[in-house]
Order: C-alpha cells, then structure tokens, then sequence
C-alpha cells in the first residue's frame, strides 16, 4: 500500500492509495516526549478512485489527481466527524493510459513506469499531467458544489511528462526527451496550447528531475549527464556543461547513478552527478555560475566538491 501524507491548516492529510481513499485526522501538538502514538479518527473521507497522486493543499483547498482520470479539489473543511467529503469540483483529465517509451541508451532499452505527479498550483490555476501524454490548466475557482470544471487550456506533451514547473507566466515541462515551454495565458476555453518554444539536448531530457528555473535560465539535465541552460523567454541554448566528458555507464544495481536534480541561487546552478559518470567511481557536485557562457558554449565549473559516499552532504 503506498501512502503520503502532508500537513496543512492545522490537519495531517493521508493518502491510502490501495483504498483509493483520502483521509485527514487533527494534527498532533509538536512536543520534546515522546508519548504513546494515539489512535485518531479522520475529521473526513473522500473516495478518489484506485490510486492517486500526493496531496496538495492551497488557500484552503486539497487537490489530488488520480490515476483513472480525474482531478480532485476539496476544501479543507470540506466535513467533521469521518464524514465523507464531497468535492469542491472535479477536472476531467481524460482515460487511463498506458504508455510505452523505450529509449535507447548505450544500446540498452530501459522500461520506465507509468506514473504520475501532483498537482502544481500557481497564480489562480492548478496544473496536472494526464496519463495520456496531456497537459491541463484549470482554474482554481472553476467551480463549486461538486460541478464538473473544463480545462483553461491543454497541451499535447507527449508520453512520459514531468511536474510542471511555473515561472515569471511560463510553465515549463521536459517529456519525450525535450524540454517545452507554454505560456501560462494560453487561449481558454479547452483550446489546444502549442509551446512557445522547444528545446533539445544532446541527449533525452530527464523527466525524474523537472526543469528549474532561475536568473532568466531554465536548466534541463540530460540522461547523458549532460546540463543544458536555456534562456526562459526565448528557449536560446545558452551553454551547456558536461564535466570530464561525462558518459553513463549504466549498471542493473547501481543506485543514484543519475545524482541530483539542479538548485540555483545566487548567480549560481548546483547540480551533483552520480558514481556512474564518475571516472572515480565516487559522486561530486559542481558550481556553474549562471553566466559561465554563451552561444551554445561549454561551460566549465566554478567549484567541484567529492561527495562522500553514504552521506547527506551540506555545503
């Protein structure tokens, strides 16, 4: 049984995804004991279908999306005393889909699973990826009293899309290997939303690791292990990094061969590349500043540090 849960408004929110249900029970007092855990009872119960995403909570309300179709929103004190919770609205995001992507990588197939990501709230609308290679922008207010919403906008991403990530009115996903840009203020009404601009890399974009954004750049990582930063508004290839002409040696067992996701802050992108780029076979991180290049150019690090194997490391 695979199950989540988050806190917010004064509730903890459970996801008992085998059931198919959604669960909130009064959040416990933060305390330096550490009595006996106590039995709770839910405030309230919502059914949403076979399995679903993470909860989300925003300005009162928790969305989830689920694997059968639809989007949830619920308020948050939607009921009291286990009651079953009607939703607020619900997105239709259209069937179950199963999808197949094999991508070729140093001459071997690999399977990925079908799965799904929460719901991303920003600026008045909520944004989910359907099993069928869609993306959908819902208001947030599009309904009430269990109405059924029609989506703002939708955009053909292809099989395999990541969480959206939204930023100064763009909302940026990497699926079937490339990086794609849609204005948040595509046309309503339902209408079909072409990117503003597309991106493409060396190698397939990962979509375990969403696009980030920061300093005017969207940074995508390749399954190459390569680091490609595009200009956000214009999708102008930037500069693109590959320490030590990284290549992935991929291995049945090997763990967090694909390192870390990018942060960036302070003029910089950080991101970390696992053992299997690794001619030492350990794990590093490496310091790009943001304006390290130009023209498509190579960039080179501004620090590297060795991350020590089987441990968190804070720098």
């Amino acid at each position: 049984m695979r199950r989540a849960g988050i806190r917010a408004s004064g509730l903890l929110i459970v996801l008992l995804g085998a059931s198919g249900s959604l669960l909130t029970s009064p959040r416990a007092p933060a305390s330096a004991a550490s009595p006996p855990t106590p039995t709770r009872s839910p405030v309230w119960v919502a059914d949403t279908g076979s399995f679903t995403s993470p909860p989300v909570v925003s300005d009162g309300i928790v969305y989830v999306a689920t694997k059968d179709g639809p989007l949830f929103a619920f308020n948050a004190d939607c009921a009291t005393g286990g009651a079953r919770c009607r939703p607020r609205w619900t997105g239709d995001t259209g069937p179950e889909t199963v999808v197949a992507w094999p991508a070729p990588i140093d001459r071997q197939l690999l399977a990925y699973p079908v799965w799904f990501d929460s719901p991303v709230v920003a600026d008045g609308h909520v944004y989910v990826v359907g099993s069928d290679g869609r993306l959908f922008a819902f208001s947030t207010d599009c309904g009430n009293d269990g109405a059924t919403c029609e989506p703002t906008w939708t955009a053909a991403t292809g099989p395999h899309t990541s969480m959206p990530v939204i930023e100064g009115g763009m909302v940026f996903v990497t699926a079937g290997g490339r990086l794609l840009a849609y204005r948040a203020d595509c046309p309503s009404g339902g209408a079909a939303c072409k990117p503003a601009w597309t991106g493409s890399g060396r190698g397939a974009f990962l979509i375990d690791f969403p696009p980030v954004v920061g300093d005017g750049l969207v940074y995508a990582k390749t399954l190459g292990g390569e680091l490609d930063a595009f200009d956000a508004s214009t999708g102008e290839l930037r500069w693109r990094a590959n320490p030590r002409n990284a290549t992935w040696r991929p291995s049945a067992t090997e763990a967090g061969s694909l390192g870390s996701p990018p942060v960036v802050g302070d003029g910089f992108v950080v991101v970390g590349w696992g053992a299997a780029f690794s001619a030492d076979s350990g794990s590093r991180l490496y310091a790009f500043g943001a304006d390290c290049g130009r023209a498509g150019g190579t960039c080179q690090p501004s620090w590297t540090a060795r991350v020590p194997d089987d441990l968190l490391t804070i720098f």
